[in-house]
């Protein structure tokens, strides 16, 4: 990958939206983008508090700040701060 995540971020490939079961619906040309709570760990900078592990699944907490988005070789990744992780998913 050619992107190298610096102090306390993490390189992430977030989860396809998955389905809420919810009464409300939202319209689909709505201006907030849908952004995933789950996303797998792709690379993690050398100030991270825990030690992350390539493949280690998360829960973000999605409404904490502005998504940044990097598009690579088609794949879409989030860049997020390691505190906006809010769970370890165990296996």
């Amino acid at each position: 990958m050619p992107l190298r995540p610096l102090n306390d971020v993490l390189i992430v490939e977030p989860d396809k939206n998955e389905r809420f079961d919810s009464s409300l619906v939202l319209p689909e040309n709505n201006s907030i983008e849908k952004i995933s709570r789950f996303a797998t760990v792709i690379s993690a900078g050398r100030r991270c508090l825990y030690k992350w592990s390539f493949g280690d699944r998360i829960l973000i907490n999605r409404f904490f700040d502005t998504p940044m988005y990097v598009f690579i070789d088609g794949k879409k990744y989030r860049i997020i701060r390691e505190h906006y992780v809010e769970a370890r998913l165990e296996p």
